[in-house]
C-alpha cells in the first residue's frame, strides 16, 4: 500500500469534530444534545442574501460574473463591485481601504492559509496568544512552520498581560520569528484586547519588523463600551498588517464561505493574488449574496444584542457552579470553563468528560456537547481540564443547557470514583476514532 505524506500525518484531528460519532450515537439513542461545542449560530441569516440568489437580475455592471445565460468565473480577487462595497463597509469602522487592498477568499480559513504562506517560510515561526482558534495550529504546523505561544490565563480573563516582555523573551530565544497572530474578539476565550494591549502588539511589530496577522472575524460582537480596536487603526503599521475577515459570524453565513485577506502592503497583496489565481475564484453567486447583505446596517446590531443576552444567561448559570472557573467574555460567543479537580485532587480530563456527557449522562433525556480545550494550546500540559462552550442557542435552551452541563460535572466526578480507567480512550479504540 502506498504511504501518505508526513505533512498529512502531522495534521491533528479536530478536537471539536472528532466527537461527532459520539454526538450521533447520543442522538440515535434518543437523547436531546444541546450543541455547545461548535460556533454554528442558530440565528436567521439576512433575507437580502436569499433574495439576491432567488431574484437575480442581470446587470451590465456585473457582467464580469454573469452573462444573460451563464454563471461565469469571478475574477480571482473577487467581484469588483463586491470589493468596492466592502471598502464602504470598512469605512464605517475607520478602516480606510481601496478595492485593491481586498481579495475575496473561501471563508476566513483560506485567508489565514494565504497569510501564513505569505509571512513565513518552512522552519520560520509565528507567535500567538494561547489558547487559540484550533485551525491556527494545524495550518501553521502542516507546512513545517512553527507556532510559538504566549500563554494567557483564565485567572486574568485571558488578557495579554505583559505581552511586550514575553514576546521579546521569545525573540531572544528563537530565531526566525516572522509574525504576530492576534484574534480579538477571541475564539475560544471571548477576550477583547483594549487599546493599550493592541498598542503593545503594534509597537512590538514595528520595533522588531514583524507582520501582524489580525483575525477580526468577530469585530462587531463586542460587549464593552469601547469600540473594537483593529490592528489597521495604528499609523505607521500599514506595511505590517494583514487582516483576516469573514462574513460567517456577523451575518450568520457560515456555509456561504465568504472571507477576505486585507492589506495595504502591495507585496502582500501581489503574493495573495497569485495564491488566489491558483485556486481560480470564489463562488460568483455567493459573492452576490454577500454584497447584498452589506446594506443591512441594523442586522449586525441585532446580532450583537442577541449574543449579549445569551452571554449574560451563560454567565449567570455557570457562576452558580461551585469550584468552577470560567472566562467572562467581552466579545464573540464563547466562554472557557475549567472543570476543576476530581475528589482525589486530580484535574478532570476534559475529553473524558465530553465523552461521558454524550454516552453515560443525561438529565431528563437531555445532555450537552462541549469542546475540550487541550488542543487550543501548544503547551500540551495546559487546558486539559478546560472546555469551550459556545452560546449559540436561544436563551431558554441555553439556560437549560448550562444547568444540565453543571449537573453533568458533579455527576462525572462521582462516576469517576467507580470508573478510574479512561472510558473515552476505550470508546475511541472500540470505534477506531483518531485521538
Amino acid at each position: 500500500m502506498p504511504e501518505i505524506s508526513l505533512s498529512a500525518k502531522s495534521v491533528p484531528p479536530s478536537s471539536i469534530r472528532k466527537f461527532m460519532p459520539f454526538i450521533d450515537l447520543a442522538r440515535k439513542s434518543g437523547k436531546k444534545v444541546y450543541p455547545l461545542h461548535i460556533g454554528q449560530p442558530d440565528l436567521k441569516s439576512p433575507q437580502e442574501y436569499f433574495d439576491a440568489l432567488r431574484h437575480y437580475e442581470w446587470k451590465e455592471d456585473l457582467k464580469e460574473g454573469f452573462t444573460e445565460s451563464t454563471v461565469a468565473y469571478a475574477k480571482s480577487g473577487g467581484l469588483d463591485a463586491y470589493r468596492t462595497a466592502l471598502t464602504e463597509y470598512y469605512a464605517l469602522y475607520d478602516i480606510i481601504l481601496k478595492p485593491d487592498n481586498i481579495i475575496i477568499t473561501m471563508g476566513g480559513s483560506e485567508a489565514l492559509e494565504m497569510a501564513f504562506k505569505i509571512v513565513a517560510d518552512p522552519g520560520e515561526k509565528i507567535v500567538t496568544p494561547e489558547p487559540f482558534f484550533l485551525a491556527y495550529f494545524s495550518r501553521v504546523q502542516s507546512e513545517s512552520r512553527k507556532l510559538l505561544p504566549i500563554t494567557t490565563s483564565i485567572d486574568d480573563n485571558f488578557q495579554l498581560k505583559d505581552f511586550k516582555p514575553k514576546l521579546e523573551d521569545i525573540i531572544r530565544k528563537e530565531k526566525g520569528v516572522k509574525a504576530i497572530l492576534i484574534n480579538s474578539p477571541n475564539n475560544p476565550t471571548g477576550a477583547v484586547y483594549d487599546l493599550e494591549q493592541m498598542k503593545a502588539v503594534a509597537d512590538c511589530a514595528k520595533e522588531h519588523n514583524l507582520f501582524v496577522i489580525s483575525d477580526e472575524v468577530y469585530r462587531e460582537i463586542c460587549f464593552g463600551c469601547e469600540p473594537h480596536i483593529s490592528a489597521m487603526h495604528f499609523p505607521g503599521l500599514e506595511d505590517n498588517v494583514i487582516m483576516v475577515d469573514s462574513d460567517s459570524k456577523r451575518y450568520n453565513l457560515c456555509g456561504a464561505r465568504l472571507g477576505r485577506i486585507v492589506s495595504k502592503n502591495p507585496k502582500v497583496m501581489n503574493a495573495a493574488m497569485k495564491l488566489a489565481q491558483i485556486r481560480l475564484s470564489v463562488s460568483t453567486t455567493e459573492q452576490l449574496g454577500g454584497m447584498a447583505v452589506l446594506g443591512n446596517k441594523h442586522y449586525i446590531q441585532s446580532v450583537k444584542e442577541e449574543y449579549l443576552k445569551r452571554r449574560n444567561v451563560a454567565r449567570e448559570v455557570i457562576s452558580g457552579g461551585e469550584g468552577i472557573k470560567f472566562s467572562r467574555p467581552d466579545g464573540a460567543f464563547y466562554m472557557m470553563v475549567d472543570l476543576g479537580n476530581h475528589l482525589n485532587g486530580e484535574k478532570v480530563d476534559a475529553e473524558e468528560f465530553a465523552w461521558y456527557m454524550l454516552q453515560e449522562f443525561d438529565k431528563d433525556g437531555k445532555t450537552t456537547s462541549s469542546a475540550p480545550a487541550g488542543e487550543f494550546y501548544v503547551n500540551k500540559k495546559l487546558g486539559k481540564s478546560q472546555v469551550r462552550l459556545a452560546f449559540v442557542i436561544n436563551e431558554d435552551a441555553l439556560r437549560d443547557a448550562c444547568s444540565v452541563f453543571l449537573e453533568g460535572i458533579y455527576s462525572f466526578k462521582e462516576w469517576k470514583k467507580a470508573h478510574p480507567e479512561n472510558g473515552y480512550i476505550k470508546a475511541c479504540d472500540a470505534l477506531e476514532i483518531l485521538r
